[in-house]
């Protein structure tokens, strides 16, 4: 598989969660302040997946600059950070997830999946660095 069409379909995954998390989102049943608030809860929950989501879009597309080649535990690995970034519309969308500490508590496991996806996809990166142009800077990762 080549680099491009990995990334292409990486990409086609960020931009449907975040359609998908959009979607959820539904204007206030009034014209006031007072009709903002009940829809609160959900637009902050909204606003913190949505920064999720743009973070890892980023530091996908930044990884990706520097591969040089893809193969099956590229793509495993690529596969395994969709899995947990795809888990973000899910958390979103849950009433009873936007209480505040339970709403925390889900965004913090799943950030930590990410963390552990992106760390085991680091730890590849880094011990097969023939899948990766020569030329980069390996601090800046």
């Amino acid at each position: 598989m080549s680099k491009g069409r990995l990334e292409a379909f990486s990409d086609g995954v960020f931009a449907i969660l975040i359609t998908i998390m959009v979607l959820e989102l539904h204007p206030p049943e009034g014209a006031s302040f007072a009709a903002l608030k009940p829809v609160l809860p959900k637009f902050i929950s909204y606003i913190l997946s949505f920064t999720y989501v743009a973070i890892y879009w980023n530091n996908h597309h930044d990884t990706f600059q520097a591969v040089k080649h893809v193969n099956g535990r590229v793509l495993w690995c690529n596969t395994l950070l969709l899995f947990f970034i795809s888990l973000i519309p899910f958390v979103t969308g849950r009433k009873s997830f936007q209480r505040v500490p339970c709403g925390l508590v889900w965004h913090g496991i799943i950030a930590g999946c990410f963390i552990l996806s992106a760390s085991f996809a680091f730890a590849y990166k880094t011990s097969w660095k023939r899948f990766f142009i020569v030329n980069i800077n390996w601090q800046r990762f």
